[in-house]
């Protein structure tokens, strides 16, 4: 049955012939063609009618765009995602080409990470050739580099360890008497830092003769001051729970030489810091069980007779007559462990007279630090410290 075409929409059925001149349509959804006259004005700019070759051998008209029929649209946009595709490739080809002229590929940074580990110094490869620059060098101010960096490595006990091992304590101590203080004060200090808390470092030192230099440094009022407070800090370093060294110091008379830091300026931090030295080895030994091997070895330093024999507990109540609560704080709390040194004990009456001062000169300050809304301040702390040692002593 012959297609006739109207104004409306019509379905096409299956094997029915469309005239020529019709707009045609199809339906995407449900499927199947629909049909209808053009309307005047011949159907739009762009829509014309193309004859269509059936299977019959007959023609049928079907919509033209721009005169290219639907079939060599589509044949032409395959065309145009093909020619894509390639310039994609050719693109993608052409970026990874720039990619590995600019970067380098894993195996290369591989190769590059594996040269760089093979020639990574180690800290004693490092230690030497900073020994070499000391041994070397006519630079003072690159000596004085080479014992700071030094100083930072040996901060490790490993790296201070090795430092014995290769031989370059005897290359700093000899920088001990180098005529520019700042060397002194950085070679000083370097074996003060390698020393803490590391026995084999003291036993090196102590047999390398160090000890009686620095407490003749210590000693010389003419000495820079920093220099001086360097030489404490590595005496400090070497003695302290090492009993060998504490018996040298005592056969060196390092006892009397932290005495006479009281003589020289009795304002200076010095005082405190040789107060708190001799406080640091009292505390070892009561804290050390009567009997045991190091016990013994610390008897080999009889240092509560040394002390009573200065006179140290007088020395140490003097020191109550500093204006600064800190260093205060620190003789109260050396006068608490000074008993076995002081068996006339701390009751003369110039010394509880102090005290008596003290405490009621804190209680003062503690009161202002309550109003202002602390009530367990410093001052309470010091209030009570001076109870302590009052009740002990009295």
């Amino acid at each position: 049955m012959a297609f006739v075409p109207t104004h409306e929409w019509q379905e096409v059925k299956e094997g029915q012939a469309i005239p020529p001149g019709l707009h045609v349509k199809m339906d995407m959804s449900g499927g199947g063609r629909w049909a209808k006259l053009m309307d005047e004005g011949g159907g739009g700019k762009n829509m014309q009618v193309m004859t269509v070759e059936q299977e019959d051998g007959k023609k049928e008209g079907s919509p033209q765009m721009d005169g290219h029929s639907v079939a060599e649209l589509k044949q032409a946009l395959k065309k145009i995602k093909a020619e894509s595709t390639l310039d994609s490739k050719v693109s993608n080809h052409k970026t990874q080409e720039d990619v590995k002229k600019k970067f380098k590929s894993m195996d290369e940074i591989k190769e590059v990470l594996g040269q760089y580990e093979m020639k990574q110094e180690s800290d004693v490869d490092v230690m030497k050739k900073l020994l070499g620059v000391l041994r070397t060098s006519g630079e003072e101010s690159s000596i004085i580099l080479a014992l700071q960096d030094l100083e930072y490595y040996v901060h490790q006990i490993d790296n201070a360890n090795d430092l014995v091992k290769i031989g370059g304590f005897p290359d700093v101590i000899s920088l001990f008497n180098h005529t520019r203080a700042e060397v002194r004060e950085e070679a000083i200090h370097l074996v003060g830092s390698a020393a803490q808390s590391n026995p084999p470092v003291q036993i090196k030192i102590i047999e390398l003769g160090v000890l009686p230099k620095l407490l003749k440094i210590l000693a010389d009022e003419g000495e820079s001051p920093a220099v001086r407070k360097k030489s404490l800090f590595a005496i400090s370093s070497i003695v302290r729970h090492f009993p060998l060294a504490q018996q040298k110091l005592g056969e060196f008379g390092g006892i009397q030489v932290l005495m006479q830091l009281f003589q020289q300026d009795k304002t200076s931090s010095f005082r405190m810091k040789a107060i708190r030295l001799v406080d640091d080895l009292i505390m070892e030994r009561l804290t050390t069980n009567q009997g045991t091997d190091k016990m013994k070895q610390y008897d080999k330093l009889p240092l509560f007779t040394k002390l009573q024999e200065l006179d140290w507990c007088h020395l140490v109540v003097e020191s109550l007559n500093s204006d600064s609560h800190e260093h205060r704080e620190i003789s109260m709390n050396a006068m608490n462990n000074l008993r076995p040194a002081c068996p006339r004990g701390f009751d003369s009456k110039p010394a509880m007279k102090k005290l008596k001062q003290l405490k009621e000169e804190y209680k003062s300050l503690w009161n202002a630090e309550v109003a202002d809304g602390d009530d367990d301040g410093y001052f309470k702390l010091l209030y009570n410290l001076v109870g302590e040692v009052t009740d002990n002593w009295s």
